[in-house]
């Protein structure tokens, strides 16, 4: 589930998809996590489920781990998120906002005081290391 992707939200809740899922249920080994799943399709609950992960995630700006917990998808459910899950989830999205960083960098006529990153995601401390290690800075301070 994509958080900003309507089309992708909009697939996953398609009559084809809610199928699928009730394939995969009737076939899987552990068909209680599927079921959960489906639980989330029948009840349209991915709103909750992706503002959980935003909270977490919130979260882990300033703590090494959390934990999450998702009673409205089942009492007693929880997950425990590391500082090195979210760095690994962030890795390929985090490659390609350096991208076009650098290649802003490169293809500037001056050499910045200060890179502004709009959204949520600029807070991050994770964000913010790569934006200086794009610029050249480290802690803050130009190399």
């Amino acid at each position: 589930m994509a958080i900003n992707d309507v089309p992708a939200q909009s697939d996953f809740y398609s009559t084809a998809n809610g199928r699928l899922l009730n394939d995969l249920l009737r076939s899987a080994r552990d068909a209680d996590k599927v079921a959960l799943l489906l639980k989330v399709w029948r009840q349209r609950l991915s709103y909750r489920l992706v503002r959980s992960a935003e909270e977490s995630k919130i979260a882990l700006s300033s703590a090494a781990s959390v934990e999450t917990a998702l009673p409205f998808i089942q009492d007693e459910l929880a997950t425990a998120i590391a500082q090195q899950g979210l760095e690994a989830a962030l890795d390929q999205p985090l490659t390609r906002i350096m991208e076009q960083v650098r290649l802003a960098l490169d293809s500037s006529q001056t050499t910045p005081d200060v890179i502004y990153l709009t959204g949520g995601s600029a807070r991050s401390p994770l964000i913010k290391g790569a934006g200086r290690s794009a610029a050249g800075y480290s802690a803050g301070r130009r190399r």
